[in-house]
This record gives structure tokens, C-alpha cells and sequence, in this order.
């Protein structure tokens, strides 16, 4: 037996691997730096890091974290405009915040960003839900998210760094768009009566 053969070439590596290295690492990372950093509310850049890792699977320039981060503070922000109508006139500060919900949620179906989607909800019921107890509160939990937004982008960029993605290895498939008829949604509706 001789010791010149050539070693069998190494297998080529599964990209579900990596992906899954990369989503528990930034986790941990998201966690420990929050924590370490004294963010307000720690417990959301893990949850945003998470979010994050596991629906973008390439790493964000700068320019496109900040974006993603300035759309946040926008979308967000829009719950602090309906505090002084779910504090003074709160059936139609309600019903304003049903339409802009069903608003939201069409947007995502329809094929929109999934991550404004998410952030508009967000903004339209937990900011607008602290706002009515107190505006400060409200300021503080958009003040956290954003936060909580730049560390996980951060720590995406770390993860693609650590397990970059295999060469050759082929993007998730995307999920199609939702096609919304008026006749299926309408003879869903008249079910009900």
C-alpha cells in the first residue's frame, strides 16, 4: 500500500448545513450582543436576527441595512400617528386600524416585501397599543426595534461571513404570490351567512 495516492476528493458540502450553522450562530450572537450592549428591550434583536437570517440568504450591502432599517422606522412610526385617535375617538381609531391591517396584510399576499408587510403590522398594533398608554413607551419600543434591527443586520453580515454559502449552491425557491380573485374570497365570505 503506498502513501502517494491522491486523498479522494472531499464531498461536496450541503448548503442546508451552512444554513442552519448560520441561523443558530447569529442567534446567539443577536442575544449576546444585545445583552451586551444594553439594549432596551435585549430580547428583540435575536427575534429580528432570526427573521432576518432565515428570509435573506445573501448578505446585505450597508446601503440595503440602512434602508431596511430607515423603512422600519417609517413603517413603525405609523402607529404613532394613530395614538390621538385610539385615545379621543376610539371606534374609528379601531376601524382605522382594521382597514389599514386589511391593507397590510393585501399588500403581503399580493407579493410585497414580507419584512414592510411585518413591520407595518407591527406598527399598527404594538406601537399604537404602547402609544395609548404612553407616548414615551411608544418612542421607546420603535427606538428598540430599530436597535434591535442594526445588530441583526450586523450579525448577518458576520454570519454570511462565517458560513458563506457553498459555491454553486442554488438559492431556496421562493414562495409564489398569493393570486386574490374577488369571487373564491366572496363565496368564502357568504359561507359564514
Amino acid at each position: 500500500m503506498s502513501t502517494d495516492s491522491p486523498a479522494p476528493p472531499l464531498p461536496a458540502r450541503d448548503p442546508r448545513a451552512q444554513r442552519s450553522l448560520r441561523v443558530a450562530s447569529g442567534t446567539a450572537l443577536c442575544l449576546a450582543a444585545s445583552f451586551g450592549l444594553g439594549l432596551p428591550i435585549p430580547m428583540l434583536a435575536p427575534v429580528l436576527g432570526v427573521f432576518l437570517l432565515a428570509s435573506v440568504n445573501r448578505p446585505m450591502t450597508p446601503k440595503a441595512g440602512l434602508g431596511l432599517v430607515l423603512v422600519m422606522m417609517l413603517t413603525t412610526g405609523t402607529g404613532l400617528l394613530l395614538i390621538p385617535l385610539l385615545r379621543y375617538y376610539r371606534v374609528s381609531g379601531l376601524l382605522m386600524i382594521g382597514l389599514c391591517l386589511f391593507l397590510a396584510f393585501r399588500y403581503g399576499l399580493r407579493g410585497g416585501n414580507n419584512l414592510v408587510s411585518t413591520f407595518l403590522v407591527i406598527g399598527l398594533t404594538m406601537i399604537s397599543a404602547a402609544g395609548t398608554f404612553d407616548f414615551g413607551l411608544a418612542v421607546m419600543v420603535i427606538g428598540a426595534l430599530v436597535k434591535g434591527l442594526l445588530v441583526a443586520v450586523v450579525v448577518l453580515a458576520l454570519g454570511h461571513w462565517l458560513f458563506p454559502e457553498p459555491a454553486g449552491a442554488q438559492a431556496p425557491a421562493a414562495a409564489k404570490p398569493c393570486r386574490m380573485t374577488r369571487l373564491p374570497g366572496l363565496r368564502c365570505a357568504l359561507r359564514w351567512w
